[in-house]
């Protein structure tokens, strides 16, 4: 068996900061090797333009496994393990090493492309392209996979946006599938086709398949729907060209929510339109909400209380904490996430955008509860 490294993968986000890699960004690693595999096939029939399939086993005995991750955001050791017998003449690569190099750069020639306002096509057949659908799935606005290419070529860097292009240059294709998470109530259930239906704070209504695992919950978040009960669904949502969910694919996870829920709440203020108070209210940003919901699923910690949620009159938000007498606020400005805290005499400034800044306001909600329950031990 021959072992090769061939690709180190750059992370870059803050959730790769630490050197940690998310699952669901691993889970793009198993649809790369299927990728690679396939790439690495069409390349061999370009050479053997009279066949019409690759020969019987042709690249069976290859895997591509994560080797290590190094430091610097955090780097991907892509090894390719090939069991198939080593070549007569020494230091000669394999045919299956050969194509499977090919793949490569032939898929980031593509990426580069997508991102250079090039034609992808012109690297990969077109049907080729749907891999792009699962590879890159759990990247989030603001990060990227970079591959770094060597000989003066600029790096291929594959973020949200150009794994959008790429998927849709497809001929044909009209939906991209994307990690999604919705808020929103039951409204039915069908057990016949084994789908439930959650209406969101806009009023539209999503179907997803209704997951054995998950069934009871969801018969519980419907019959509790009108007394206003709210469930997360986190799963594979289907969009359309317009960016617009039209259903999910798959469900991962079902989550009954608090009534406080933070990011429920900021749909609810995506509802809101210019004057919405007394003529003077300015509308908050839709794509500024989403990403506070975001922050705040990221780094709030589950063990301190919800804050309400309301919006202010310039666009921004506004959280407030009620406990026992106390009532903590901290206003956010948006898009600058600057979030300006007060709570009596104790005034400070918080960049949201951030771990340590909400590290910080944490520090501070933790500190009054704290400061409250030894007061009523006393």
């Amino acid at each position: 068996m021959s072992e090769v490294e061939f690709l180190k993968p750059r992370l870059d986000g803050p959730r790769f900061r630490d050197h940690a890699i998310p699952l669901d960004v691993l889970k793009d690693l198993a649809a790369f090797e299927e990728f690679l595999i396939s790439v690495a096939k069409t390349e061999w029939l370009k050479d053997h333009p009279t066949r019409r399939r690759t020969p019987r086993g042709f690249m069976s005995d290859v895997a591509v496994k994560l080797k290590g991750v190094e430091e610097g955001s955090a780097i991907l050791v892509l090894t390719a393990f090939i069991a198939s017998t080593t070549p007569l003449i020494p230091n000669a690569i394999s045919p299956q090493q050969a194509y499977l190099q090919r793949a490569s750069e032939a898929i980031l020639e593509a990426v580069s492309a997508a991102e250079t306002g090039g034609s992808p096509t012109d690297s990969l057949p077109a049907k080729t392209l749907a891999y792009f659908d699962r590879f890159g799935r759990g990247l989030r606005d603001g990060e990227s996979i970079t591959f770094n290419r060597g000989d003066g070529i600029s790096p291929a860097r594959l973020t949200p946006q150009t794994r959008r292009r790429l998927v849709l240059a497809a001929p044909g294709v009209t939906f991209i599938t994307d990690d999604a998470v919705r808020r929103g109530t039951v409204v039915d259930t069908n057990d016949a086709d084994r789908t439930f239906t959650i209406r969101l704070a806009t009023g539209q209504e999503v179907k997803a398949p209704l997951p054995p695992e998950h069934r009871d919950a969801i018969l519980d978040a419907q019959r509790e729907a009108p007394s206003g009960i709210r469930i997360a669904v986190h799963g594979v949502g289907r969009f359309n060209r317009s960016e617009k969910l039209v259903g999910f694919d798959g469900v991962e996870d079902i989550t009954p929510l608090e009534p406080l829920d933070v990011p429920a709440r900021l749909d609810e203020l995506q509802l809101l339109k210019a004057g919405w108070l007394d003529g003077g209210g300015k509308a908050p940003n839709a794509i500024s909400l989403e990403k506070l919901g975001q922050l705040f699923t990221d780094y709030y910690p589950n063990e301190l209380p919800l804050p309400y949620t309301f919006p202010t009159e310039n666009g921004g938000v506004q959280f407030e904490w009620r406990i026992n007498e106390a009532t903590p606020e901290i206003e956010i400005d948006l898009p600058s996430f600057r979030g300006e805290w007060l709570s009596g005499d104790d005034e400070a400034t918080f960049d949201l955008t951030s771990a340590e800044g909400w590290a910080g306001l944490a520090d501070r909600v933790a500190s009054l509860v704290a400061t409250i329950l030894n007061e009523e031990i006393a």
